[in-house]
């Protein structure tokens, strides 16, 4: 592959080039249609979309407003405003046309004139019966299925060529990976030439007509009913509601090639920005950092040295809140009534409930409060059985007016914390556990459900508790400990037990003072047991809690309390689950009204504004804060103890801080690495993105203006474009990694995401601040899409977790091993520029926002970058870093393209040109050339250079790993500071430096 470069290189470029003729502002001399040469008002492609009166336009308008092409010019209007005067502005028009009557006769008539004055135009499936089949040369042709066979690429005008080859990339990767039937409208061809077929079937014709084209397209490509492919989200009828990177990309890779076909017909060539520096595709490494463990091994310093064996950079973002994957643990939280105690109101999450609800409880340490971890691995979203929790009860133990907290345990125990701080502000001491008289722990078998009640009155409290095993027992207090279990009874001398999971609660349900009991199982059955007012500690036969004529619908793991939960004296009835909710039953004094599920003010991840706290909740009413009002505390199995990277206390500080003062001194960025859910509030993500500035604030990380990359990929999905617009309120301007609002997949693993696309978000028809991207598809699955991604130039970041795979000889180390030489060999076979996901994204801005002059005489062509529209506060060192692709079209197919350019890299179907400032090229018919001795062929870094007698001078102007490679006819002599690499194999030199600016001095040995 090097030795093919370096002999195209060889055979194409000329080392200088003389202009004539005289450049005036934007006036061009550019080709027409027909061939002829004749002064134009400027270099540029304009295109109109014209459509009827809805928004429907607005998915094709977004994409072509973004559109690669140099001198793109998009613009808009309402089909009933349409003038020929406004047609004569126009290189082509797009026609949109949804309703049946949204086009009328005096419409066709001016579309028509258009073409034959030498407009193109371009119809889509539903709009071929409105126009004249002459015009159009084709007919509405049957409904066919992409998958039945093969699409066929019929050698065509060499104008067309980037239409066939998005098609047949798009079609042979879809093939591959997604498999499932495309039904899609096709066309009859009858005086048109078919550009893509199946059989009789074509799928794209043109057709000349007078000094015109007219382009029909099906809607195999580009399409806009089936997913959401709008640059702004919003859901407009498509058949599946969720924005789809494979169908975007498509759509944009597929209108580029229109555009770049309408320039190469009027100016026999297309010029089109590529997405990185100097017209090379940018590839970068994303590199989530969230485990505890990884911090304090500091894999970040490892992965670092790691990569520079290849000369690859990471780019990191950090979590705030730092855990250890698949962990879950039995935990107690408490969320305070910000209602009163006639109407509680709960908020659901709070600011520092992580991936639960509500607020940890914590011990005397400021640690977590855990009872106990689940013995699987399980993931955040992962549905799983299994009756690991805590079971909380509040009482005051020891009689000194301060309210307590007893715990009954995964393993049997029951373990008391006594509160050493204040009821108004509670904090617990160690755990203890109690004893039996003999002197062991308390335990009664594995996730003891404990209820306290003094049952003889005598001053002691008692416990009635359940277990794993469906047993309910008396746990009598001696005083000095307690005595052995006893089975408790009903009336008729039936021993009380369930099936499982037995989960009691004591209390005087009716208020005729005699304790009740309300016990739950493990299918999810609660019933109740009413006490025998002249006998203690002997319960009526059960009833069993119904609603509608049916057992009320509580998942497994039944978990009931006894409280007052709306303040009107009388006792209701909380129900815990192992789905993570508690059911609220009301007591009406003679029966209990289901009220469904406990609502919160805030949604939680499954967007219901319903309490959810992990697994297998235990519900308790309590006055936490002393403040009259009741709160409510819950036990359960939750994901994750997530740790404040930023507290003084962190675990791992020191070794964290060593680590980002590595990453800082090696200029490898650390980006925040933001969690938002599916459904968290505005409010509350404008506060978790505060509370990520001020962590990185204490971390001594700046934030200023900075891209991210979302904690379990999650954005909100009720107002898809909430938390990007978030996020452009704190300065974070792109955002490289999300799922995409509602898609029913996360990025790189599943087909949704197969083709990258860099783009702006929009809002209707405005750019937003806002650069969005994605990872490059997981290579294990998808490995043969590589080739159609670099072959249409596509940037890539390949993402992966370090965590966990650093060890040698572990699955995980060899997969980051395989990725890393799948990297360089696309790098090196495809002629990509390795460089940060921060420095990506700044040539991405910058390749967004750069204008082309472009001036044309006699074959002559200068290309001048105006990059005054470049917002230079994002895109800072990389601003004039961008570059094109040049195509020649079929009216120069037989030319040759010769250029000035220092930086220029001859591809398969054009020439790249990175242009510093400006650049010329000259089309040239005959075959000698005088060869330019040096080509740089890819740098990833901003340069200025110079020549200075037989040497030149390269100023390298960027921070971290700066890479440059050159070929020359002739050996060189490269020099520079000590921590210069150089490398040459077969006359293609690479130069790589690590570490601040520098400058490379290259001499030219002629003599050899």
């Amino acid at each position: 592959m090097l030795k093919r470069i370096f002999n195209i290189i060889l055979i194409v470029f000329i080392l200088t080039l003389s202009f004539t003729g005289g450049y005036i502002g934007m006036e061009a001399t550019a080709a027409t249609m027909d061939g002829s040469i004749t002064n134009t008002p400027g270099f540029g492609v304009n295109i109109l979309v014209a459509y009827d009166d809805n928004d429907s336009y607005l998915p094709l308008y977004q994409q072509l407003s973004q559109s690669l092409v140099v001198g793109a010019n998009v613009e808009t209007i309402e089909i009933n405003q349409l003038t020929q005067n406004t047609l004569k502005k126009f290189d082509g028009v797009y026609l949109y046309i949804t309703t049946e009557e949204g086009l009328r006769e005096e419409h066709i008539k001016m579309l028509i004139s258009y073409v034959e004055n030498g407009g193109a135009l371009i119809i889509g499936h539903s709009n071929i019966d409105s126009f004249p089949k002459d015009l159009t040369g084709v007919e509405k042709g049957k409904t066919i299925n992409i998958l039945n066979e093969k699409l066929s690429y019929p050698e065509i005008n060499k104008d067309l060529e980037g239409i066939q080859k998005v098609a047949k990339a798009f079609e042979g990767d879809y093939r591959a990976y997604v498999k499932t039937p495309l039904e899609v409208n096709s066309i009859k061809a009858n005086s048109a030439t078919a550009v893509i077929a199946q059989g009789e079937a074509a799928l794209f014709t043109i057709n000349t007509y007078n000094k015109g084209l007219v382009m029909v397209l099906s809607d195999f490509l580009p399409n806009f009913s089936k997913y959401i492919t709008a640059f702004d989200f919003q859901h407009r009828d498509e058949e599946e509601g969720y924005f789809q990177f494979f169908y975007a990309a498509g759509n944009w890779q597929f209108l580029n090639e229109i555009v770049g076909a309408i320039s190469k017909n009027k100016y026999g060539f297309s010029m089109k920005k590529v997405m990185g520096p100097y017209g090379r595709p940018a590839m970068a490494w994303q590199n989530h950092y969230e485990v505890l463990s990884a911090i304090g091994s500091k894999d970040m310093i490892n992965w670092i040295d790691y990569l520079r064996k290849y000369d690859q950079v990471p780019t990191f973002s950090l979590v705030r809140g730092s855990y250890e994957w698949g962990q879950w643990h039995g935990t107690i939280t408490y969320h305070i009534n910000q209602g009163d105690n006639n109407k509680p109101v709960f908020l659901g999450e709070e600011e520092s409930s992580y991936y639960s609800n509500g607020i940890f409880l914590r011990d005397k340490n400021n640690d977590y409060l855990t009872f106990g971890q689940y013995p699987e691995y399980k993931s955040y979203y992962q549905e799983f059985n299994g009756n690991l929790r805590p079971y909380p009860y509040f009482i005051d133990w020891d009689g000194n007016d301060v309210i307590d907290l007893v715990v009954g345990t995964y393993d049997g125990r029951i373990g008391l914390l006594r509160n050493i701080g204040t009821n108004e502000s509670p904090q617990y001491d160690d755990i203890e556990y109690l004893k039996f008289i003999r002197g062991d722990d308390v335990s009664v078998g594995e996730n003891s459900a404990p209820t306290i009640v003094d049952l003889n009155g005598n001053g002691l409290l008692d416990i009635i508790v359940g277990n794993k095993a469906g047993w309910v027992f008396l746990l009598e207090n001696k005083g000095d400990g307690f005595a052995l279990p006893q089975l408790i009874h009903t009336n008729d001398g039936k021993v009380i037990s369930m099936t499982s999971d037995a989960a009691p609660f004591a209390a005087d349900l009716d208020g005729n003072g005699v304790v009740d009991l309300v016990l739950g199982d493990g299918e999810g059955g609660v019933y109740i047991y009413k006490g025998i007012s002249d006998e203690v500690l002997v319960f009526d036969t059960p009833q069993q809690l119904m609603f509608a004529g049916n057992p009320i619908p509580v998942d497994r793991y039944a978990a009931p309390h006894i409280g007052d939960f709306n303040g009107n004296g009388i006792m209701d009835i909380l129900i815990g689950d192992g789905s993570g909710y508690v059911h609220i039953l009301l007591g009406t004094g003679a029966s209990f009204l289901y009220e469904g599920k406990l609502s919160t003010e805030r949604k939680n991840i499954y967007g219901e504004n319903i309490l959810y706290t992990g697994k297998n909740v235990v519900p308790f009413l309590v006055d936490y804060n002393n403040n009259g009002k009741m709160d409510l505390v819950t036990g359960q199995l939750s994901f994750a103890l997530a740790y404040d990277t930023s507290d003084e206390d962190f675990i791992y500080r020191k070794e964290l801080l060593e680590s980002l003062e590595y990453a800082k001194k090696h200029h490898i960025p650390v980006m925040p690495h933001i969690y938002f859910h599916s459904h968290k509030d505005n409010q509350l993500e404008k506060r978790e993105i505060e509370l990520h500035m001020e962590n990185f604030k204490k971390l001594g990380l700046s934030w200023g203006y900075t891209g991210t990359n979302q904690h379990t990929w999650r954005v909100n999905i009720d107002d898809p474009v909430q938390s990007f617009k978030n996020l452009m309120e704190y300065n974070v301007w792109y955002n490289f990694g999300f799922k995409a609002p509602n898609a029913p997949t996360d990025p790189t693993f599943a087909y949704d995401y197969l083709w990258p696309l860099p783009f702006m978000m929009m809002d209707k028809e405005e750019a937003l601040p806002m650069v969005l991207f994605e990872p490059a598809p997981f290579i294990s699955y998808f490995r043969g899409v590589y080739s159609s991604l670099a072959a249409m130039d596509v940037p890539l970041s390949f993402f992966e977790h370090i965590e966990y795979k650093m060890e040698e000889g572990t699955s995980g180390n060899d997969l980051l091993n395989r990725m890393i030489n799948f990297a360089q060999e696309i790098r090196y076979k495809y002629n990509y520029a390795f460089m940060t996901e921060d420095q990506m994204a700044k040539t991405f801005i910058n390749n967004f926002y750069t204008d082309y002059e472009v001036y044309i005489k006699d074959g002559s062509i200068k290309l001048v970058a105006d990059t005054s529209k470049v917002p230079q506060h994002l895109a800072e060192e990389f601003t004039g870093t961008g570059g094109v692709k040049f195509e020649l079209g079929e009216k120069y197919k037989a030319s040759k393209l010769t250029t000035d350019g220092l930086i220029q890299y001859k591809g398969q179907d054009g020439i790249y040109l990175g242009v510093v400032n400006e650049l010329q090229l000259q089309l040239v018919n005959d075959n000698h050339y005088s060869v330019n001795p040096i080509s740089i062929i890819m740098v990833n870094s901003p340069i200025d250079y110079k020549w200075e007698n037989e040497s030149l001078i390269v100023s390298l102007n960027s921070k971290g790993m700066k890479q440059i490679r050159l070929v020359s006819v002739l050996s060189l002599e490269i020099s520079g500071d000590d921590g210069l690499e150089v490398l040459n194999k077969d006359g293609i030199y690479t130069i790589t430096h690590y570490g601040e600016e520098t400058e490379v001095r290259i001499k030219i040995n002629k003599g050899n």
